[in-house]
């Protein structure tokens, strides 16, 4: 047991020497690596916040939030469209279906610690929604399984101790009456309150205005580059 510990960290070692990126050259070039797609995968990064609530040293619950926006849920279609061979016409109509049934609609998938129970009839954290000062309740929490873009979506924020959640909320009341537009300038805010804490995830509105208030990672355009992002 020992040599072999031995053996693994020498290997280590000499791995990290420098001149050892030339070993990974010569793997990338001799062993088959497939053909590197544009990433999009990139995409939602500006669409995620998250936030950790503690009690001094304790933490109480941990939530991350990706605002399911049009440029998110297109990302995701495209990237399931490109995985089973689908045309660019029947992505578009993906998107204009998607679209419909989204329609005066605002959704999250929240990771959640996975004592949290937000889907309870009283859970230990309620969730609203402000929209330029106005408040929202949401229509529907529900515990679901991410499927694999969104896990990518997610990266490292996703782990064995998250539970994922759609969270939904309408934007017009019983009455038709408009509670929140999206496309007006101002802020998003979705809010988690305890009964005694509380924390708050913001977005900038509209949603082009959340590169001017976040770093964005680097993406090429994916509708031109056969390369992966960095």
């Amino acid at each position: 047991m020992k040599q072999k510990i031995w053996q693994a960290f020498a290997l280590a070692c000499v791995m990290l020497l420098p001149g050892c990126s030339r070993i990974f050259d010569w793997g990338k070039k001799s062993v088959y690596q497939g053909t590197t797609l544009y990433d999009l995968t990139c995409v939602p990064k500006k669409y995620i916040r998250s936030v950790t609530i503690n009690d001094q040293l304790r933490t109480l619950a941990t939530f991350t939030a990706l605002w399911l926006s049009d440029e998110v849920v297109e990302a995701n279609l495209e990237i399931c469209a490109r995985r089973h061979g689908q045309s660019e016409q029947e992505l578009e109509r993906l998107i204009e279906t998607e679209k419909a049934n989204r329609y005066n609609m605002v959704s999250f998938y929240v990771l959640a610690t996975y004592d949290t129970y937000l889907d309870q009839d009283c859970p230990p954290w309620g969730i609203f929604l402000e929209i330029n000062c106005n408040k929202i309740e949401p229509c529907s929490i529900k515990k679901v399984e991410l499927c694999l873009e969104y896990k990518a979506f997610f990266g490292r924020h996703l782990t064995s101790f998250r539970t994922p959640y759609l969270v939904t909320f309408h934007l017009t009341d019983e009455g038709g009456n408009q509670l929140g537009y999206l496309d007006e300038e101002g802020h998003m805010k979705l809010y988690f309150r305890s009964v005694n804490k509380q924390a708050t995830l913001t977005w900038s509105l509209p949603s082009s205005l959340l590169y001017t208030c976040y770093e964005t990672p680097a993406c090429c355009d994916r509708r031109t580059c056969s390369q992966g992002c960095s």
